[in-house]
């Protein structure tokens, strides 16, 4: 999967940065991937823990913080 330039320009300019070089849109996407994967994890064992094979937003909401 992969995220486009224009989606990460969307992001970056959110947050106020105006330019982005070529590397570092290849490190964004490694990031935010990096960071989906963690939040899922332990989005799955909050699941788990309520003894349910669905997760849920409020998961992802525990998840995160």
């Amino acid at each position: 999967m992969k995220i486009g330039k224009n989606t990460i320009r969307k992001l970056a300019k959110r947050v106020n940065i105006k330019r982005l070089d070529k590397e570092s849109y290849k490190e964004i996407e490694k990031l935010i991937f990096e960071y989906a994967a963690k939040i899922a994890k332990i989005s799955i064992e909050i699941a788990k823990n309520s003894r349910r094979k669905t997760v849920k937003r409020k998961d992802i909401l525990l998840a995160k913080m």
